[in-house]
């Protein structure tokens, strides 16, 4: 009612208002159809458009409600693609972790093949041309696993360790020797004697060592080995370094070149020479290389790749942790801008807005003064509420008012 009282007092001054809402009018399709009823011309009919624009309510404007939605619906993609940067993280931590858990085998067996070329008594029915290709072949898987999970880039990962993970990093490149840090178990025997450890003479040094105030296990340990010392305190890539050139040496002098194939003459292998036995046994007693190859069977190297290992462990339960979290943060963000803004804040205001306005419709009917009107009034009324009892509410008021009024459309 303001707003039209507004339109009406931009208009001409003392103008008789039937004559000025129907002054725009230029021929008989547009000349109103009823004496009760004018048609409401274009300009008129902007100009309340207008009005009732800049009066409307903020919550009910249509601007609000797209800008409102557009912000729901950032957040909606945001909650699902910000933390889905941990898929590939996550995806890469499974060829990671399959390749570290196969440097220890890898190492194992280097360990074990260079331990038949040395004998060479086909006590395990391997004769020297296979154990030397088979110790070459799995030193060279070795070496290929362990760049892939520093570098990245082969075995399926894509990621390396060194552009990742810091802890990583410090264990394999910082001096120190980590691995015996936090080892959970007495595995590192530095007694050895004709080729095996003398468990005996370790714990009585371990025994001398706390009781002398020494280091005790789970604490810190000398990083030295009886045999080259300084190989194990360097970091682990130093140490793993250090293994590889013993078993290139070792290669180079036991092992042979060339190999036509596994024997399957059963014969072949029903003598042990044993002969060569005591030969391979001195090697072992005698030869740096093969001691230090052999002093990595349970030694620093193999503990070095469980810790390893277990690194790449925590980082997959981290990122797994992070995602998730991530994951249910954003969706809780998102489900509170979908309740909070868009349905409690604008939808529920707005439905209650327009409630009120039907009910300001309802109280303008019962103050109608139906006894009071014509017979024609009375018809434009009841069209009225039967248009929108019909479903035709949504009909342009404008189109309404410009095809004849209540009656043209009573009679359509």
């Amino acid at each position: 009612k303001k707003a039209i009282k507004t339109v009406l007092s931009s208009r001409a001054g003392g103008t008789d208002v039937h004559h000025s809402l129907g002054q725009e009018h230029d021929n008989e399709d547009d000349a109103p159809t009823s004496d009760t009823l004018d048609a409401v011309g274009e300009d008129t009919h902007r100009i309340v458009t207008e009005e009732l624009k800049r009066r409307q309510i903020w919550f009910t404007r249509t601007e609000v409600f797209a800008m409102i939605f557009a912000l729901v619906f950032a957040l909606c993609v945001f909650s699902m693609v910000y933390p889905s940067r941990f898929i590939s993280l996550i995806a890469n931590m499974a060829p990671t972790t399959n390749q570290a858990g196969r440097r220890s085998f890898l190492t194992q067996a280097v360990i074990f093949y260079s331990r038949e070329v040395a004998l060479n008594d086909f006590f395990t029915r391997l004769c020297i041309n296979e154990a030397t290709y088979d110790m070459k072949k799995y030193m060279q898987q070795l070496v290929e696993a362990d760049l892939a999970i520093t570098d990245g880039g082969a075995l399926k990962i894509t990621i390396g360790a060194d552009g990742r993970s810091e802890e990583h990093s410090k264990l394999m490149y910082e001096p120190g020797c980590k691995w015996r840090e936090h080892e959970r178990r007495d595995v590192f025997k530095e007694d050895y004697v004709a080729n095996e450890w003398d468990i005996e003479a370790h714990r009585r040094r371990k025994g001398r060592s706390s009781s002398d105030g020494g280091t005790s296990e789970g604490q810190a340990t000398n990083c030295s080995s009886p045999i080259r010392p300084d190989a194990s305190s360097q970091g682990l890539q130093y140490l793993f370094a250090t293994f590889r050139d013993s078993v290139s040496a070792v290669m180079n002098k036991f092992g042979v070149d060339y190999w036509h194939g596994r024997i399957h003459d059963h014969e072949f292998f029903e003598q042990i020479n044993f002969n060569n036995t005591l030969i391979g046994l001195e090697r072992l007693r005698t030869d740096e290389d093969l001691r230090f190859i052999q002093q990595q069977y349970e030694g620093d190297l193999p503990l070095g790749w469980e810790e390893a290992l277990e690194i790449f462990y925590n980082e997959t339960h981290h990122f797994l942790a992070r995602a998730q979290f991530e994951f249910l943060l954003f969706f809780i963000v998102y489900m509170i801008g979908l309740v909070g803004l868009f349905y409690i804040l604008l939808f529920r205001r707005a439905i209650t807005d327009a409630v009120g306005e039907g009910e300001k419709a309802r109280a303008w009917a019962y103050r109608v003064p139906i006894h009071v009107l014509s017979s024609d009034d009375l018809k434009l009324v009841h069209t009225f509420f039967d248009m929108v009892e019909e479903g035709h509410v949504e009909a342009d008021d404008n189109d309404f008012f410009h095809h004849g009024g209540p009656q043209e459309r009573s009679r359509q």
